[in-house]
């Protein structure tokens, strides 16, 4: 993937990968708001409940990511 600083989705993605970063450290609240960032610009619908644990909605993020950051 080739980084273009002036790229939206580029931006999104980054956001996407801190938002996986913050919830994996337990700062949930950061974590919804780099999510809730990237959302905006990707076009999907992801809601983080506390139904399970932040770890779980780490992994998804991720999967998430790595299916955004190939196409």
């Amino acid at each position: 993937m080739v980084l273009d600083k002036k790229s939206l989705r580029t931006d999104a993605l980054a956001n996407l990968y801190r938002a996986a970063y913050y919830l994996a450290k337990g700062q949930t609240q950061t974590g919804q708001v780099f999510l809730t960032r990237a959302q905006k610009v990707l076009n999907f619908n992801l809601k983080v409940d506390a139904s399970r644990s932040d770890l779980y909605w780490a992994e998804k993020i991720l999967d998430q990511f790595n299916l955004l950051s190939r196409g």
